[in-house]
């Protein structure tokens, strides 16, 4: 009788029956997809994350005008100290000098290329600090440290803008110290391209270019890389124990300089794996939002339903409960109907969302370039479609059982107005 009533009801109201179940499984795909990033942007955060990151160096904080100021560098620091700061603290995850060329000139081909963020020197470790990802060829190996080898690894706008659809593996550039093309320059070897992506926030400020260290101040050939001094060294440490190993690293560095004041600790300038995760926390803001918005959109759209398929009804209620079927058990045939139109959009939901989720986010990452910087294989969490129809049965429960009530209200002369 139930399975009679509900067909002679959905053939009655077949367009509306359709599109509410076709709306269903809209929500259930859209809520499915927004879960999916969810729990997929923890992954995101997982791989991007390596650690705390932080600046460690000696030198004089001198201000040159109001909240401006600058650090005159000892440069006291040695490329023993690596090794000696990297044992002396079991949560040191990667440390690597930092010193740089503020400014200077690219030869390639007697084209000159200016460059608008420093050449920054660094060792082998510095690729897991920033969590750089490689796009062509191979970061800096120790031995290009150690022998100072005249190599460079620099970001694919740059590759681009030197070399356009050329291969820059093995090509040669010159660079020059400063803004003019003067004196001897570093003949350097390409060896890698790094991904740094033109959408995301601050990419002009990021890094372009990055040599061994050493080249910073000395030329190229064998030298001991021990005596050569830098700037500041930055370091990667395990989240939670950032002030243990800055602790230790203050003891260190205490017998390095008599003025104890001049040891600074800075937090690290964003890398591309943190600007990375801005992006995605900007976007899970947008995704919270817009989940919001559409499930509350199908609750009125359910709730319209619901109340329309009532009151064409209600003349057939009235006289059910005329005829001795109780109120109770009519409240339980609505809610049964609705939940059956409500089980039919979200199973043709989630069977869709299986082929449409892993698009979706492909085409999201692509569209913003996080697909440079994320390797994660996607694959449809059941979890999320548990959860999405959860969401759905949960909102059709509160609605049938708030409209319902209405059929408590019925009276003969109701009735006769039906």
């Amino acid at each position: 009788m139930f399975f009679i009533t509900l067909y002679r009801n959905f053939i009655k109201k077949k367009y509306s029956s359709i599109v509410l179940i076709i709306q269903i499984a809209l929500t259930m795909i859209t809520v499915s997809v927004i879960i999916d990033f969810f729990i997929m942007s923890h992954d995101f955060a997982t791989v991007l994350t390596p650690g705390e990151r932080f600046t460690v160096g000696i030198g004089e904080k001198i201000a040159i005008a109001q909240d401006i100021e600058y650090i005159k560098y000892d440069y006291s620091l040695t490329g023993k100290d690596v090794l000696d700061m990297k044992n002396s603290n079991s949560n040191i995850l990667a440390i690597s000098p930092l010193t740089t060329i503020p400014v200077a000139v690219l030869d390639y081909q007697h084209e000159q290329y200016i460059t608008n963020s420093p050449v920054k020197g660094v060792n082998e470790q510095y690729i897991n600090i920033q969590n750089i990802r490689i796009r062509d060829g191979n970061f800096f190996h120790k031995k290009d440290i150690e022998n100072v080898h005249p190599v460079t690894v620099i970001s694919n706008q740059l590759a681009d803008m030197l070399f356009n659809e050329m291969n820059p593996i093995g090509e040669k550039i010159m660079l020059y110290r400063g803004s003019k093309v003067v004196g001897t320059p570093l003949t350097l070897t390409v060896i890698g391209v790094f991904e740094i992506n033109s959408k995301l926030k601050n990419y002009a400020s990021m890094e372009h270019i990055l040599i061994p260290y050493p080249l910073v101040r000395f030329n190229p050939g064998r030298i001991n890389i021990f005596d050569i001094k830098y700037e500041k060294l930055i370091i990667s440490c395990t989240p939670g124990f950032e002030n243990s190993v800055k602790s230790d690293l203050l003891v260190y560095l205490r017998e390095r300089t008599e003025d104890e004041s001049k040891i600074f600790f800075e937090k690290s300038s964003s890398s591309i794996s943190e600007i990375v995760l801005i992006s995605i926390s900007d976007f899970t803001k947008y995704l919270s939002a817009l989940s919001i918005i559409i499930i509350l959109i199908n609750f009125i759209s359910l709730l319209s339903f619901l109340m329309m398929r009532i009151s064409d009804n209600m003349r057939r209620y009235g006289i059910e409960i005329s005829v001795g079927s109780t109120i109770k058990r009519i409240r339980l045939n609505i809610m049964m109907e609705i939940f059956l139109l409500m089980f039919i959009g979200i199973f043709i939901g989630g069977f869709f969302s299986i082929f449409i989720n892993g698009a979706v986010i492909d085409v999201f990452l692509k569209s913003t370039g996080l697909h440079m910087f994320l390797q994660i294989e996607y694959h449809y969490s059941i979890l999320s479609g548990l959860e999405s129809a959860l969401i759905l049965f949960g909102m059709g429960l509160i609605v049938s059982l708030c409209v319902t009530r209405q059929i408590k209200k019925i009276s003969p002369s109701m009735i006769m107005r039906y």
